[in-house]
């Protein structure tokens, strides 16, 4: 274990600026539950985007203003989040800079956390009305024959850079999926689905509880945020049209199982990212 790993696990020195990485997507964001809210130009869009960016600052605002924060916006076009309303001791990344790393890029051994503010239930799941993984074209993921979540992967993916994940916030069931994977997350639950609809609290009182739970997780066990990292991954995409799966099944390595399902499988998570990449 190198020196940047020790620091992830044991969190930085007495004296030692905290940096945090906090990956920010809208579905799970208060309130939300339809695709028009989403998108630019769509109804509702506006009022979204800005709670997403208020909630994003909400995260800043509970790690302290002494903290070095990195936010990374994950979502669409990756240019949803207002700066302006973001703490002075927070960058912002946005746009896509054409790497596996997508609603991650940015992040590094130099980070002591990483946190997942407004994240969604996955693609096969009634958790919320827009529930998804990745993309609109994907059925269900499945990692070592688990559904896959943006959590599931983000996280095993800050792992692999020795950073642990401390903190969510977003719909019930991703909170629910997360506490399960890392049990000593901080979970802010925000919204829930009841069929297609969506049920939330009040989007001040999603701030504050957002910003309270960043403080605890801040002040926690940083060693015990981390995903147990399999030393095998096999991943299964199932799509919703057989031409895609027709399509990746050329991707290096991936074989096409049936119809609508393409497998890739690596020792390298960095390598299933890679497929992602190009898959999803």
């Amino acid at each position: 274990m190198n020196q940047k790993q020790k620091r992830a696990v044991n969190g930085p020195a007495k004296g030692e600026t905290m940096n945090l990485f906090i990956s920010s997507d809208i579905e799970g964001t208060c309130g939300i539950c339809d695709w028009s809210e989403i998108s630019e130009g769509g109804s509702g869009y506006e009022r979204f985007a800005e709670q997403m960016s208020r909630e994003a600052a909400a995260a800043c605002e509970g790690a302290g203003p002494d903290a070095e924060i990195m936010v990374r916006d994950g979502h669409g076009s990756a240019r949803n989040i207002i700066p302006a309303l973001l703490p002075d001791n927070a960058v912002l990344m946005r746009g896509w800079e054409k790497s596996p790393d997508g609603m991650m890029a940015g992040i590094s051994t130099g980070f002591d956390a990483c946190a997942m503010v407004g994240y969604h239930a996955h693609a096969y799941s009634t958790g919320n009305p827009l529930a998804h993984t990745s993309e609109p074209n994907i059925q269900k993921l499945l990692l070592n024959g688990e559904y896959c979540s943006e959590f599931r992967y983000n996280a095993y993916f800050a792992a692999y850079y020795g950073v642990p994940t401390v903190f969510i916030s977003g719909d019930a069931d991703i909170c629910k999926e997360a506490k399960e994977l890392i049990p000593s997350i901080t979970a802010v639950p925000v919204i829930r689905s009841h069929g297609g609809a969506s049920i939330s609290i009040q989007p001040e009182r999603a701030l504050q509880l957002i910003r309270e739970g960043m403080a605890r997780a801040m002040a926690g066990d940083f060693a015990a945020c981390f995903p147990r990292l399999p030393e095998h991954f096999c991943a299964d995409i199932e799509y919703k049209e057989y031409q895609d799966a027709e399509k990746f099944s050329y991707y290096p390595g991936a074989k096409r199982l049936d119809a609508k399902t393409v497998r890739f499988e690596a020792d390298d998570y960095y390598e299933v990212k890679r497929f992602f990449m190009f898959a999803i």
